[in-house]
């Protein structure tokens, strides 16, 4: 089972924030703290740990724009909901300015209501995480990046990094600015390779780029270069095929042969240095090639996995049934694939949620959106109904997208709620009900 999302609710209502924790608590997808206070909140553990906040607006001391404003300031993007029975339109345009990420208004339903609160909580949540994961893999690139011009800025020799759709510069190296008396990179990037290369050479550079693609030896050639002011000076080049910036490249090294003899050693000392470098990316491949073979494994397992699974779980394509799995053809009553893959979905909705689903259906298939856990009702194939909880992906199927979807029956969590509801109305009659619920009920 996932890990519960840890949310903070806080309210000055005692009665309000006892039936929220058991709503919240009883989809098994929260575990909720509650503080009577937004300074209680303030001050509590809970608020460092926790990964949403759901907050009245009008509480003694500290109103929820307040507390809205002390979380932005000390816990930054947190996810904030404002849910409160006040639906004044500047409080709403408050909230939202002060970056709450939803605003909820109490009343209505109870389940209805705090079915959506619990929707709005996840989707706040997944939306952070999504964000911090995209930021932590830029970070990843930008590191990794960083690390590969570190290491080519050590040789004393001249090393231009050239894109090999575009054949345009998008790297020169310390050394490789200094011999062309460039001040930096920036004289360089995109800028076509070919107008650094002294006319005359052009033709050996290309017979050599011809080459290149069937030859397996890096094979040194003597060629003139051209300064950043069009002076000639001769280098010796090599050159090697990698991937910089997550697209194909040549990495093309060069040493003034002017200086060849001094600097003999020291070539041969940074060839070793990337040589070793070489090996590291090699490394890298390897661990990369053995990731697949074990990605690969996975997948095979997958299907046991999918057969065995406990709640139903099925993917459709151009809305007709594509696979079914064990548990799944249990819940709609089936002995065999047969009697269900190729057939329709909609004989298997019930028609007062064809309108819902087919909504769904275009988030999932147009918009490549997945859709968080919602309920509604299946048929049978003896025609009998039954209440479910769904969740579904978009899924690709031989280039065409399809979708994939997890179901759980339900009926027992609904027949829970409505004892809950009989819970709700005992405790009404024996104390006093919240002013919210007074107003909505």
């Amino acid at each position: 089972m996932p890990e519960r999302i840890r949310v903070l609710y806080v309210d000055d209502e005692p009665d309000l924030l006892e039936i929220g924790k058991l709503f919240l608590e009883d989809a098994e997808r929260f575990q909720v703290d509650t503080a009577l206070s937004a300074p209680e909140a303030l001050n509590s553990d809970t608020l460092r740990t926790c990964e949403a906040i759901v907050s009245d607006y009008q509480m003694p001391d500290m109103n929820g724009i307040e507390f809205l404003k002390a979380v932005r300031k000390q816990h930054g993007d947190l996810p904030f909901i404002l849910f409160t029975g006040k639906g004044r339109e500047e409080v709403v345009i408050e909230a939202i300015n002060n970056g709450a990420d939803f605003y909820l208004q109490k009343g209505g339903d109870p389940i209805a209501q705090f079915a959506e609160l619990a929707h709005k909580i996840q989707q706040a949540v997944t939306r952070r995480r999504v964000e911090c994961l995209r930021v932590k893999t830029e970070q990843e690139l930008r590191e990794s990046e960083e690390k590969f011009r570190s290491l080519i800025d050590l040789p004393p020799i001249g090393i231009m990094v050239q894109n090999i759709a575009t054949g345009t510069i998008q790297y020169v190296n310390m050394e490789g600015l200094r011999l062309s008396g460039a001040k930096s990179v920036d004289d360089f990037r995109g800028k076509d390779a070919l107008t650094y290369i002294h006319p005359d050479d052009r033709p050996l550079v290309l017979e050599f780029a011809r080459r290149r693609e069937t030859e397996t030896a890096a094979t040194p050639m003597a060629m003139r270069l051209l300064t950043i002011d069009g002076r000639p000076y001769p280098v010796e080049v090599m050159s090697k095929p990698i991937h910089f910036g997550g697209v194909p490249a040549i990495m093309v090294l060069f040493q003034d042969l002017t200086a060849r003899k001094r600097a003999e050693d020291e070539l041969r000392a940074a060839y070793e240095q990337i040589k070793a470098s070489e090996e590291e990316l090699r490394g890298n491949l390897d661990e990369m090639v053995r990731a697949q073979k074990e990605r690969e494994k996975l997948e095979k397992n997958f299907q046991v996995l999918v057969d065995s699974a406990p709640d139903g779980i099925f993917t459709l394509l151009n809305e007709r049934f594509l696979y079914l799995n064990r548990a799944a053809l249990r819940l709609f009553g089936a002995a065999q694939l047969e009697q269900l893959v190729g057939t329709s979905l909609w004989d298997r909705i019930h028609p007062s949620f064809h309108g819902i689903v087919r909504a769904r259906i275009k988030q999932l298939t147009v918009d490549l959106e997945p859709v968080g856990q919602y309920d509604e009702q299946y048929v049978r194939l003896d025609g009998s109904s039954f209440d479910v909880e769904v969740t579904a992906v978009p899924y690709e199927y031989e280039g065409q997208n399809g979708t994939l979807v997890m179901f759980r029956d339900i009926t027992e969590r609904k027949m829970r709620e409505e004892e809950l509801l009989t819970k709700i109305g005992e405790l009404a009659t024996g104390k006093t009900l919240p002013e919210d619920l007074k107003r909505n009920g």
